[in-house]
């Protein structure tokens, strides 16, 4: 009977409850995730061992958490990493993160509109480099044309003295 294992889905609710009652028990927090971490620790060993389905298919399934998130659990139980450390690292990421949008925001709007129009007219020259191109190509063309060949092409436009001496 001790051999027996318990069903996967059980598990999860486990593990997830465990998470739940860390998150609404602030004093005993810790230990909460410590249980759920041991918990994840010996499902993911299980998992590997009679591969009943992906890590990740019985987090996103099962427990409802992100990998990411499982990992800090499993260092808490690993004796790897304190909850405190672990929630420093998470701020100090917020921080970061927070000062690094700001500064992208702050970003003056004439720096952006000068970058835009600096684009706009990168683009027009490359249109013109590429018609002046062009041009060059249609010129000697026209230049190697006999007569022939330059009645059709003003017949195929529709050039006459007229048109063109206005």
């Amino acid at each position: 009977m001790a051999n027996q294992l318990i069903a996967i889905d059980t598990v999860g609710r486990e593990i997830k409850a465990r998470v739940e009652a860390g998150d609404k028990a602030l004093d005993k927090a810790e230990q909460h995730y410590i249980a759920a971490g041991i918990q994840l620790l010996e499902a993911q060993k299980r998992l590997k061992e009679t591969r009943e389905m992906r890590w990740s298919a019985f987090l996103f399934s099962h427990v409802r958490l992100s990998d990411e998130t499982a990992r800090k659990y499993m260092m808490l139980a690993n004796g790897d990493a304190t909850l405190e450390e672990i929630r420093e690292k998470k701020a100090k990421s917020e921080r970061e993160r927070r000062s690094k949008a700001k500064a992208s925001a702050s970003v003056p709007k004439h720096i952006e509109n000068s970058n835009h129009v600096v684009g706009k007219i990168h683009q027009q020259n490359q249109q013109i480099s590429n018609s002046s191109a062009r041009v060059a190509r249609i010129v000697a063309a026209l230049s190697a044309a006999d007569d022939d060949t330059l009645s059709k092409i003003e017949a195929l436009l529709n050039i006459t003295e007229e048109n063109v001496n206005g």
